[in-house]
């Protein structure tokens, strides 16, 4: 099924080729048929000029702000749920400092590691967990959606909250202890809400040594002894499963627990405790759910297939259109490159501390059968490829700003007033947030749309949490920026003047939305038309409210997006994390200052715009029947 989506693109093809009727003549599509053009002599740039800024209609500014309060007093309504388990009381520091006095206390040096601290999710299903075998690799199965959504089905939100809170803890910090070339490692499992060690891997060659491992009773008691001591009621656990394998210097035993009185339907959670002869190497929580749900819920259904085919055909076209956008473009010379010099400096210089603040935490992904130098320089390599791909990505969305909005950076320090920016900003930030608000207030009022997420902010695995958290933010900005500059230039084609081309494109935005997956068409509606709403708000914040106005989108991306990693960061309990809040607001204020800093222009306000509209000055050598190339005109979208 998965290959069959190729021949998507393959019988579009041979449709237009037989409409056609055949290939387009090969006339003009050589070099030698466009002849020599010499090179043109360069000219001296003429210093931008910041283009006016349109006047928002009365009528449609009143109607946003309204609609922004309906969506805000989603704040109002009291969420009825317990507080988040999936919130950080420790900190990556503080985890390191755990996880190093674990080792000690179980005769290790941790000096002479290296040290490695990520976030990890619990909840696993204890399938995964015995196909995985985390005890012999180190690989640790996360959070399981479909051992959750049993546990929903049958006890509700309480029976979830109270497993993720007592038996399988949702958040850890991972701290990984590791030689290079060695298999033997440490991985500390630190719970980062109760700010306690709650299992670990140490996995060793297959051929260590080991003294005698102890009897069947003796790894019973020690078992639950040890779960008891990581924080688990023990007296709610016992003993399953004992069982052996002898290895050639040694015999492994692995003792599993589960505790029966905390059950949920037949949902179980489970110990696993590993024994490397007499020495305690493995221990960690899962749950065991029935194989036949499990089954059935990752089963793919052909409706999903067909849906998933259609996305990835929606999609590709959306890049591809904006590829071709890009093209021609380039090809128009209606732009120079010169003018890019100092935007992409500024990127190169924030990628390059995105990729340096990433360097501490690629020691997760070290494979120890390998050679830590190679692996070093496969690194190097990665960040370096890494940071050209972006710096070319980052190019091509300057070039389409500019195809979009000439004049763009001349119009960040002059064109409108701050006022007004403001004004807008705050309308489309407060609806947005709020609208995704109603989807958690929806959520606590119908327990069958609750999703539980057990994912920390990422940025707090950075050097720098705040940085990290501020690159979220700018970055997110400037591709809905791309992304909304490549429609207003698409929608000037020829080709969407068309009414069943946009009907079209408005289709292939409902495939990209729609999720895959759902097992019934309750919850197919609850996890669409959440992002049908978003994303019809954003289109109109996008072409109604912000549309020309470059400050406003600086101020939208500062409220809202840096707004966003800001709040992730200032809820989690753990000091470091608030102090990252800050640093993201703070360097969220610098940035924008930065941006906006300049004497404004005082023009005279542009004819009112009374409807929806997308504006973008039209493709170099490209011309709609409306008046020459180079006219700027205001399309209404549908």
């Amino acid at each position: 099924m998965a290959a069959g989506i190729l021949l998507l693109p393959l019988a579009a093809a041979i449709f237009l080729y037989l409409r056609r009727g055949g290939f387009l003549p090969e006339t003009g599509l050589t070099n030698a048929d466009e002849g020599f053009v010499p090179t043109p002599p360069s000219a001296a740039l003429a210093p931008e000029e910041a283009p006016t800024v349109r006047v928002v209609s009365p009528g449609i500014l009143g109607f946003a702000a309204v609609a922004a309060l309906l969506l805000v007093s989603s704040f109002f309504f009291r969420v009825e749920r317990p507080e988040s388990l999936a919130e950080d009381r420790t900190g990556r520091d503080s985890a390191e400092n755990i996880a190093r006095r674990f080792l000690r206390v179980n005769g290790a040096d941790p000096s002479r590691y290296h040290v490695v601290a990520y976030l990890g999710t619990g909840f696993p299903d204890d399938e995964e967990v015995r196909r995985q075998k985390p005890q012999e690799n180190g690989r640790i199965p996360g959070f399981s959606d479909a051992a959750a959504r049993y546990v929903l089905s049958r006890g509700g939100e309480p029976a979830f909250h109270r497993l993720a809170q007592e038996n399988l803890p949702l958040a850890y910090w991972v701290v990984r202890f590791f030689e290079p070339e060695k298999k033997e490692e440490w991985k500390v499992l630190v719970d980062a809400r109760r700010v306690r060690v709650v299992g670990f891997l140490n996995p060793r060659e297959e051929a260590a040594p080991a003294a005698a491992p102890p009897g069947a009773d003796s790894a019973r008691a020690r078992a639950l002894a040890a779960a008891g001591a990581l924080g688990y009621p023990a007296k709610d656990y016992v003993a399953v499963d004992v069982g052996s394998q002898d290895r050639p210097k040694r015999t492994d035993t692995t003792v599993v627990l589960e505790a029966g009185k905390a059950a949920v339907g037949e949902a179980k959670p489970r110990i696993t405790a590993v024994f490397h002869g007499a020495r305690l190497a493995a221990i960690f929580p899962s749950i065991r759910v029935p194989e036949t749900f499990t089954r059935e819920y990752e089963r793919r259904r052909p409706a999903d297939w067909v849906l998933l085919a259609a996305k990835i055909v929606a999609i590709g076209a959306f890049v591809g259109l904006g590829v071709i956008v890009f093209l021609r473009l380039v090809r128009g010379g209606g732009f120079r490159w010169r003018r890019l010099v100092g935007p992409l400096g500024v990127a190169l210089v924030g990628i390059a501390v995105a990729l340096a603040n990433s360097i501490p935490n690629v020691g997760r992904a070290y494979p120890t059968e390998q050679p830590y130098s190679i692996f070093e320089v496969a690194v190097a390599f990665s960040f370096a490829i890494g940071g050209i791909a972006f710096l070319c990505l980052a190019a091509c969305g300057f070039v389409l700003l500019s195809g979009a909005r000439p004049g763009w950076r001349a119009a960040l320090r002059r064109s409108g007033s701050l006022r007004d920016a403001l004004a807008r900003a705050v309308i489309a930030a407060a609806g947005t947030a709020g609208l995704a608000r109603f989807t958690a207030v929806a959520s606590s009022r119908f327990p069958a749309l609750f999703d539980p997420d057990p994912t920390l902010p990422r940025a707090l695995e950075r050097l720098m949490p705040g940085y990290a958290g501020f690159w979220s933010a700018a970055t997110t900005t400037f591709g809905l920026a791309v992304a909304a500059a490549a429609a207003a230039l698409a929608w000037r084609q020829p080709t969407f003047q068309r009414r069943g081309f946009r009907i079209l494109a408005f289709v292939a935005i409902l495939f990209a939305l729609a999720p895959i997956g759902a097992r019934s068409s309750g919850e197919f509606a609850a996890a669409f038309l959440p992002e049908v709403a978003i994303a019809a708000w954003l289109a109109f914040c996008v072409f109604g409210l912000l549309k020309d106005h470059a400050a406003a989108w600086v101020l939208f991306g500062a409220l809202f997006f840096g707004g966003s990693r800001a709040i992730e960061l200032l809820a989690q309990p753990a000091t470091a994390d608030r102090a990252a809040g800050w640093t993201v607001v703070a360097l969220v204020v610098l940035a924008s200052a930065v941006l906006l800093a300049g004497k404004r222009e005082r023009l005279a306000p542009a004819e009112p715009v009374t409807g929806w509209t997308a504006t973008a000055e039209p493709l170099p050598g490209v011309t709609d029947g409306t008046g020459p190339t180079g006219a700027t005109e205001a399309v209404e979208p549908p």
